[in-house]
């Protein structure tokens, strides 16, 4: 093990020295092994029991959420706005022949 790189075993970063390493690698693209490796680690957890609970549960307030007032409100505020795209979009074709 005496060829072992990085910190010793225990080490603890001080805030400020993660803060830089976090903003060092900030922008830069994951190797693909990296993506495969989280890819199924979030894929394992969540066919999981708990990962299959949350989802549900979840869905479970997304309903009561759009079943609500609120909701009610959202789901109108979202079609008057898509209406406007729509019509905004169509008057555009017209106009270039698009």
């Amino acid at each position: 093990m005496a060829d072992r790189r990085g910190r010793p075993t225990g080490y603890e970063l001080s805030d400020k020295s993660k803060k830089k390493i976090s903003k060092s690698r900030f922008g830069q693209t994951q190797a693909p092994e990296t993506k495969n490796k989280i890819s199924t680690s979030l894929m394992e957890y969540f066919n999981t029991e708990m990962g299959i609970a949350q989802r549900k549960r979840c869905s479970e307030v997304n309903i009561e959420f759009w079943n609500s007032y609120s909701g009610k409100l959202a789901r109108n505020i979202m079609k008057s706005g898509l209406k406007r795209y729509w019509e905004k979009r169509k008057k555009a074709e017209k106009e270039f022949g698009v």
